[in-house]
């Protein structure tokens, strides 16, 4: 094709030139894109060019029109117009750029990516709705497995009472029947509140120098503590290399080894197993270690593969994998591992995790001591401000078994804020979960009072659970002693030596 061919081709049949008087009366054409009649008025090929009438008011002005539709008989063109108005005496005109080709591409591929957008705005959509709806559902079976506990703590506290010394032979076993049921439950509540705490981002980690010595010891008192009833037995070895003072959360390492137990001893409750701690890495301020629970399969597993086990970890949210699922995701925020592996004659479960090495040996490492009752000589006043009638009986049992102590009872502010100002306390308890009131708001009252010695009233705090912000908020308005529920009395009275300063 010649140079003028393509010229014509792709430049002149795209661009028509008109040329007009001010009042918008055709002069000239070159008619490439429509035609244009000499001596027409422009206004009747296409409502567009009514513009002309106002536009041509002003002389030697210039305005561009960008992707303008103009819709003839027998075509449409997708244009951009430039008009120059001209003055009185050089006429105006009209340039239109036939870029049809040009806008219907980019309309398809705009179309493409606007349909695409839709599709992908959504899908994030349903994305977003899926996770609040996983979080808003987390929430709410905390708060029930939150309200659960109290009940659940009341029963056990109630058992706790009870004088085995009294009971005959089938009452024992009977009362032992009722513990060991209300422990399954009180356990499957707090593995649904972990859990749900978990997958909400709440879940606490406190890293803190331990003794691995220690946590090993609490692995086998947990271990014979909880699986005693079966016919199992386990055994724990570890590598002598290990270094004993490490820097990690040794709480929840022991959760993460109860729970698989659990799972181990819910599959196949009479498996033996073996739980082998090696080490993975070294290096002198971090250490790597290798936690492998082995054990017999008597039973088929009714996982068939170490795919299909592994998927479970992450996915399965049946009853019997609950335990696991908490493991995971401990082990997760402990930035570990796990692998798990089945076979018909062994099995195993293998988690990896990280620790710091206190090259120091701290000498802060925390330690529980035996308990020892203190026979308190001086009579204490208490004030009990819980709305819950059988919080109240067990811990005035508890207090009262103990001896020393003389109680009231509050369940509403007003009340509680008026037997504060009338008695000097020697200690308050305020249960922070309650209907009637506000325990931080009261507590708060009580640490701003003028009278200083109702100011340094100690306090306990009692909670159904533990959160990161309730701890902050106690340690904040400066609460002596913070006690979880379910307390044994030994955790009781430990807390209120402390509060009263008596050890």
């Amino acid at each position: 094709m010649k140079e003028s061919e393509i010229i014509q081709k792709y430049l002149l049949d795209k661009i028509q030139t008109i040329s007009l008087d001010k009042n918008g009366i055709i002069t000239a054409s070159n008619n490439s894109l429509f035609e244009a009649t000499v001596g027409k008025d422009i206004k009747d090929y296409h409502p567009f060019f009514e513009l002309t009438s106002y536009l041509f008011l002003k002389d030697n002005d210039e305005i561009t029109f960008h992707t303008i539709t103009l819709d003839f008989t027998r075509k449409t063109i997708v244009s951009d117009i430039i008009i120059s108005t001209g003055n009185k005496i050089d006429n105006g005109s009209i340039i239109i750029f036939d870029y049809s080709e040009h806008y219907t591409s980019v309309q398809e591929v705009t179309q493409q990516k606007n349909e695409m957008f839709i599709k992908n705005f959504f899908s994030s959509q349903k994305i977003l709705k899926a996770e609040e709806e996983r979080i808003l559902k987390n929430k709410i079976l905390a708060n029930i497995t939150n309200d659960l506990k109290t009940p659940i703590s009341s029963v056990k506290a109630l058992l706790d009472l009870f004088n085995n010394n009294s009971l005959t032979f089938e009452q024992k076993g009977l009362l032992k029947s009722i513990q060991t049921s209300t422990n399954q439950v009180n356990r499957i509540i707090d593995d649904v509140l972990e859990l749900t705490k978990s997958d909400i981002g709440i879940l606490n980690i406190e890293m803190a120098t331990f003794d691995f010595e220690d946590l090993i010891k609490h692995i086998e008192k947990q271990s014979q503590a909880e699986f005693l009833d079966l016919d199992s037995v386990i055994q724990i070895t570890k590598s002598p290399r290990i270094p004993r003072h490490l820097v990690g959360d040794s709480n929840r390492i022991l959760q993460i080894i109860t729970n698989l137990l659990r799972f181990i001893f819910l599959s196949s409750p009479n498996e033996n197993v073996h739980l082998n701690i090696e080490i993975d890495n070294l290096s002198p301020k971090k250490v790597g270690l290798n936690f492998t629970l082995k054990y017999f399969e008597k039973q088929t597993h009714e996982l068939a593969s170490a795919e299909q086990l592994n998927k479970n970890v992450l996915s399965n949210s049946k009853q019997n994998n609950l335990h696991l699922e908490l493991a995971k995701n401990i082990i997760i925020l402990l930035n570990g591992n796990i692998k798990l592996q089945n076979s018909q004659k062994e099995s195993y479960i293998k988690i990896f995790l990280p620790f710091e090495i206190d090259v120091l040996k701290s000498k802060d490492i925390a330690r529980k001591q035996a308990f020892h009752k203190i026979e308190i000589v001086k009579n204490y006043t208490v004030l009990l401000i819980d709305d819950i009638e059988l919080n109240q009986l067990i811990l005035m049992k508890l207090l009262l078994n103990h001896a020393g102590f003389y109680i009231d009872i509050s369940y509403q502010m007003e009340n509680s804020e008026t037997l504060i100002s009338k008695n000097n306390y020697d200690l308050i308890f305020i249960n922070l979960q309650t209907k009637t009131l506000d325990g931080f708001e009261l507590i708060s009252n009580i640490r701003n009072n003028n009278n200083k010695t109702i100011k340094k009233t100690p306090i306990i705090a009692l909670s159904s659970f533990e959160t990161e912000i309730e701890k902050k908020a106690c340690k904040k308005i400066k609460i002596n002693s913070y006690l979880i529920k379910p307390f044994t009395a030994e955790e009781l009275y430990s807390n209120i030596y402390n509060a009263l300063k008596l050890v």
